[in-house]
């Protein structure tokens, strides 16, 4: 009996990480990060407050509702749109300062938005920063050299 393959899981402290994501990204087109630098106990922050923000009644979460043709804010899974059926998924999307958002969904609760904000102002970094590590080691696994190549994208990566 033949076994399910796995995804590959790149350990990101390997020294061998670049060419294990270019063969990743040949095979699979999809790979899973270990040792990537952020925190349990941030996964855990995110997890809560995204859980406390799932929680709330549906009257509050409409209130942080995208607009129609929007992306950022509560709606529907943006996939939806995609299917006959309604999937009965809800999602909420933001980029930039969580503020705007944490405003509406908890407009007499300051300690409420602020430990969601704080909470999401530091994940969105730590992501921010995996992503532009994530990129180079995919483009250094090309042979490409982000400084020297593409300065325009080391560039943007800094903003």
């Amino acid at each position: 009996m033949n076994e399910p393959l796995a995804v590959p899981i790149i350990d990101l402290s390997d020294s061998q990480a670049a060419e294990l994501v270019s063969s990743a990204c040949e095979n699979w087109g999809v790979f899973r990060v270990i040792n990537h630098g952020i925190s349990l106990e941030l996964h855990d922050q995110a997890e809560n407050q995204t859980m406390k923000l799932f929680s709330l009644p549906g009257d509050r979460k409409v209130l942080a509702a995208r607009s129609y043709g929007g992306i950022l804010g509560y709606g529907l899974a943006l996939m939806s749109t995609y299917f006959q059926k309604v999937m009965w998924l809800e999602g909420f999307i933001m980029s930039g300062s969580p503020m705007e958002h944490a405003i509406r969904l908890w407009p007499d609760h300051e300690e409420d938005r602020t430990s969601f904000c704080d909470v999401f102002v530091k994940y969105q970094k730590e992501m921010k920063s995996l992503s532009e590590k994530l990129i180079e080691v995919m483009f250094s696994s090309t042979g490409v050299d982000l400084g020297e190549e593409l300065p325009w994208m080391k560039l943007r990566l800094l903003y």
